[in-house]
């Protein structure tokens, strides 16, 4: 029998091996410590790249790991690598298991998710009028004319957020009900000065939902955190009041259906 050629090394290029520290933000997603160290005002490279599926398996990984899914054919491909620190990377390496594979592999199929999705925030706009609505909620001199209240019913969190852990829906429960008044006089404020607004603001939310639905499989916990990262990138506010205004989406129009 002719002994199987083995794969050859190819280190990841300078633009991969960037795009792979930047999906793990320079932590190592195993142990959390930083991939770079600073001494004297130089920063050390304290990390490596490491193949998910092994470039080279034994005859023991061949056994442990046969049948796996694979997130890319070519061991080389920048799917199949992930930024670990060193000694994580050694630790994965050495007698490695079939839990250990695919807890890399889950978490890298999640990071190559989020990096496909950074490139469709630039396709999906806001409109300005949503910043005004961010604004409000930092507002504390903002007040509902004439105490107007509107009303909802707080069981569609919980039909729409039905696979979300119970925590989840309550906390997207309680935005609703401390801001839910707060936004909808305000989206009631845009559309008189701009006709038929409000829609096209709901259905900005709409359309990235849709992305994230159709082009995922992440779980409605990752997509609500999704649609948080969009709406804070895009508006440049801060995370808590962004969270509020997706929790409201949820609520009043077709997001988590």
């Amino acid at each position: 029998m002719t002994k199987k050629e083995s794969n050859k090394r190819i280190s990841p290029s300078l633009n991969a091996k960037a795009i792979l520290i930047d999906e793990v933000d320079a932590i190592c997603p195993i142990c959390t410590k930083p991939l770079y160290e600073e001494k004297n005002s130089k920063f050390i490279v304290v990390h490596d790249f490491a193949h998910i599926y092994p470039l080279n398996p034994t005859a023991n990984e061949l056994i442990v790991l046969k049948d796996v899914k694979k997130l890319s054919s070519d061991v080389n491909h920048i799917n199949n690598f992930i930024a670990l620190c060193k000694g994580c990377h050694k630790i994965y390496d050495t007698d490695k298991t079939l839990e250990e594979y695919n807890i890399l592999y889950n978490l890298k199929k999640k990071l190559i998710v989020k990096r496909k999705l950074k490139t469709k925030f630039i396709e999906y706009k806001i409109e300005n009028e949503v910043k005004e609505i961010i604004d409000i909620l930092d507002d504390e001199d903002y007040v509902l004319d004439n105490e107007t209240k509107f009303e909802y019913t707080l069981k569609v969190i919980d039909e729409k957020m039905k696979e979300s852990s119970l925590s989840l829906r309550k906390d997207i429960k309680a935005n609703v009900k401390d801001y839910y008044s707060v936004i909808k006089s305000k989206l009631a404020e845009i559309e008189k000065l701009k006709i038929s607004q409000s829609e096209k603001i709901s259905l900005e939310f709409k359309l990235y939902y849709l992305e994230l639905k159709d082009k995922t499989d992440l779980r409605q916990e990752d997509v609500f955190e999704e649609m948080i990262n969009w709406l804070e990138k895009k508006t440049k506010k801060s995370r808590n009041s962004c969270k509020i205004v997706v929790s409201f989406f949820i609520q009043n129009c077709e997001v988590f259906e």
